[in-house]
């Protein structure tokens, strides 16, 4: 109901909140993605600033004795830190999620961990630690990946190369990117 009237500019909004967070108590991991939500919400209505606090807030209440659910939570959110340019807040949570997906030896979240690592250090303009990760992303992905997710990932790597001037290993990945996405 406080997304909903947020959404909609509901001035009772701060009452949906309040009533929602006594009902929660003691429910730390659902006032994480009741506040997850609302952080999206503010994103989505152009209010970055309030939706940043929202999200930081979160991650700060969600359990960290959950770490599965910790760990999907916020692999599932470091692109929003990212585009908003929230990159030290998206680097700390990377680096959590990281270590405990290592601990945890998931290795689709590792997967993502590498991904969001390497393109957070593209960002901080450290393109041979971005393309170690990168590289360590791609050979987790080759493990379970799908042909359109190994194509993109590619392609990916293709932009990265290319952005960072390197247009023989640019055009190695882009022609790798097309024959993964032409096979049967």
């Amino acid at each position: 109901m406080a997304v909903s009237s947020l959404w909609v500019g509901d001035e009772n909004y701060s009452e949906y909140e309040d009533k929602a967070r006594e009902l929660y108590k003691d429910d730390h991991k659902s006032i994480a993605i009741m506040l997850h939500n609302i952080g999206e919400t503010y994103l989505k209505l152009n209010k970055e600033e309030e939706g940043m606090k929202c999200l930081i807030a979160s991650f700060e209440i969600f359990p960290k004795n959950e770490e599965k659910q910790r760990l999907e939570f916020i692999i599932n959110s470091l692109d929003l830190f990212i585009k908003n340019g929230y990159n030290d807040t998206a680097t700390v949570l990377c680096d959590e999620a990281l270590n405990v997906a290592i601990l945890l030896n998931d290795i689709k979240i590792i997967d993502k961990a590498y991904y969001f690592k390497a393109k957070l250090l593209f960002k901080a303009d450290n393109f041979t630690l971005a393309e170690m990760y990168m590289n360590l992303s791609l050979d987790s992905l080759k493990k379970f990946g799908n042909r359109d997710e190994l194509s993109g990932r590619y392609n990916e790597l293709g932009h990265m190369y290319y952005k960072a001037k390197n247009n023989k290993e640019a055009l190695k990945y882009f022609d790798l990117a097309l024959k993964f996405k032409n096979r049967f």
